[in-house]
């Protein structure tokens, strides 16, 4: 795992967004297509972005952070780093304020949907478990609750 790859990625997975209509990007009423139009805009922007400020090399873990927000599902055969940056990128976009979803998610539901994304494979479950560990309030009980339907843009 690099530690330059992580805050890499963690500071530029998003970089795309600069280009994108904000109507477009903060709209309520999106359906399925539209969203997974915006994704993929998303991720081509961000590609180029990448690209050119010659960090090629971050395309295929850029790929895997959106594969594993897409299927919300947390799998070990992706790579380490890209599930951590998956792990608090869905963290920040379920508490995070955002125009088109309404009110944010508790921080404590939060984490019990990441530990529920994770829970069919070990090596996530274990990632999860650290940043659960990390981030949950004091006095609190984190467990897995039932399947949620949520869209990450």
């Amino acid at each position: 795992v690099s530690d330059t790859n992580i805050i890499l990625l963690s500071l530029l997975h998003d970089i795309g967004k600069y280009d994108v209509d904000s109507e477009n990007l903060n709209a309520k009423d999106l359906d399925i297509d539209s969203i997974e139009k915006l994704r993929t805009d998303l991720f081509e922007r961000t590609v180029t972005v990448l690209k050119k400020l010659q960090f090629e090399h971050l395309v295929p873990q850029l790929e895997n952070i959106y594969k594993l927000e897409k299927t919300r599902c947390l799998k070990s055969d992706v790579d380490i780093s890209s599930r951590i940056i998956a792990i608090s990128d869905i963290y920040d976009a379920l508490t995070a304020p955002k125009i088109y979803k309404g009110k944010p998610w508790s921080i404590t539901g939060a984490l019990e949907e990441i530990l529920r994304m994770s829970s069919n494979d070990d090596q996530s479950s274990q990632l999860a478990l650290m940043f659960v560990q990390l981030m949950q309030p004091e006095q609190s009980n984190i467990t897995v609750k039932s399947q949620t339907n949520i869209v990450f843009r």
